[in-house]
């Protein structure tokens, strides 16, 4: 299926090569997989072989990779969280300066800490799951960690505190993105960083993209095998006259191991919203070569995240509405109600169009207001029965009685 770099550069199972020879070989090694193109993964920081020397350099290696590096970082708020507080009640441990496994005495005194600091107990849950994870990492047992009594103590943060309620950011309607695109807010579609944005946030919306599926965070290094490139876009039939556009997307959230996924974006070319008309001309006055970041700059680096969200809200600012209450993710969610009201079905708005694996996606949907009047003003023409229908005539009732 695949190999792990070659015995003959460096073994670490030959017993002439140090320890720090061995992890800078697991550093450079690659992952061939037949058929696929060869992937280099995310860089595995030094201490993680320092922290797992109980276990060989390839064992320490795909370890690491079995999470996200994006779930990692996530994870490790979490974590420090509990490793700060077992350090400042050295008491609670079992043993001087062993935080793993994680006493249950500890992680009780943790989670009621928390939710004293007015952490939401969703939050409290997901720190939770963060140690659960290095239990995992170490190969100790979680089983303190899916204690149902920590479990109680967090409902019971939850009923003396309650839970607030989502404060998601607000949607990208279609209104929204003409005005961001039109101008005067577009500036001159020939400059190149003009252009870009306009294609970027027009791609966005009509693709129900995730921000990170086509810029990449400040710290992220560019790889064609994962990232979106110029040959990722094919104009059918041409790009002279496009009736759609291909995009193969390579990699993505819901998409871990990059089997890769094609979307298929109709032209409009009647509308000023069109995302083909956007790539096209973006293509035409910033010609790039095939493994190029699709929205590449002049200086041929690629867009980041912070630089797209930075101009988003310039301009929505510009529009006279408050930017704070936008995000990157607001193009999905503005997406996603846009096809609701338009009537699309449960499964092409989750499956089809936002490539989402459960019904999250219902949570991003604005139901218009004069949707609701009209629903509530419709209860008054329902004809209720007259009489309360009697109990269901249960033919094993007297048993039962």
């Amino acid at each position: 299926m695949f190999r792990f770099g070659s015995r003959t550069d460096c073994d670490p199972h030959s017993g002439r090569n140090t320890k720090d020879e061995s992890v800078a070989y697991c550093q450079r090694s690659t992952i061939l997989v037949l058929g696929y193109p060869t992937l280099m993964l995310s860089q595995v920081p030094s201490h993680w072989y320092e922290t797992h020397a109980g276990v060989s350099p390839q064992v320490a290696f795909f370890l690491w990779h079995g999470l996200a590096a994006s779930t990692r970082k996530t994870y490790s708020t979490g974590q420090k969280s509990y490793i700060d507080f077992a350090r400042l009640h050295p008491k609670l441990l079992e043993s001087p300066g062993q935080f793993l496994p994680a006493p249950v005495a500890v992680l009780k005194e943790w989670i009621v800490y928390l939710g004293m600091c007015s952490l939401q107990p969703k939050t409290i849950k997901a720190y939770l799951s963060s140690v659960r994870s290095l239990h995992v990492d170490t190969g100790l047992s979680f089983d303190a960690c899916e204690s149902v009594t920590l479990q109680r103590i967090i409902r019971g943060i939850k009923c003396y505190y309650g839970d607030k309620g989502r404060n998601p950011k607000l949607p990208i309607t279609l209104d929204i993105l003409r005005a961001i695109t039109a101008p005067p807010l577009s500036g001159d579609l020939n400059h190149i960083p003009n252009a870009i944005f306009d294609a970027a946030a027009k791609l966005a919306w009509s693709a129900l993209f995730r921000t990170g599926e086509f810029a990449l965070g400040d710290q992220d290094a560019f790889d064609p095998a994962v990232h979106l490139t110029r040959d990722s876009i094919q104009f059918i039939p041409s790009v002279a006259n496009p009736t759609h556009v291909r995009v193969s997307l390579p990699s993505s959230k819901t998409d871990p191991f990059c089997r890769g996924v094609t979307l298929v974006i109709a032209a409009v070319p009647h509308l000023s919203t069109c995302p083909v008309s956007a790539l096209k001309h973006l293509f035409s006055i910033h010609p790039l070569s095939a493994k190029s970041p699709l929205f590449a700059g002049p200086d041929g680096l690629p867009l980041r995240r912070s630089a797209f969200i930075s101009t988003l809200k310039q301009r929505i600012a510009a529009t006279g509405m408050d930017a704070a209450r936008f995000s990157g993710h607001s193009f999905r969610r503005g997406a996603a109600s846009s096809a609701a009201a338009a009537g699309y079905s449960d499964y092409e708005i989750q499956r089809l169009l936002g490539r989402w694996r459960s019904d999250a996606y219902k949570l991003y949907l604005d139901v218009a207001v004069d949707r609701m009047l009209h629903l509530s003003a419709c209860l008054h023409g329902v004809s209720a029965p007259a009489q309360r229908p009697g109990p269901l005539d249960l033919p094993f009732a007297s048993v039962v009685a």
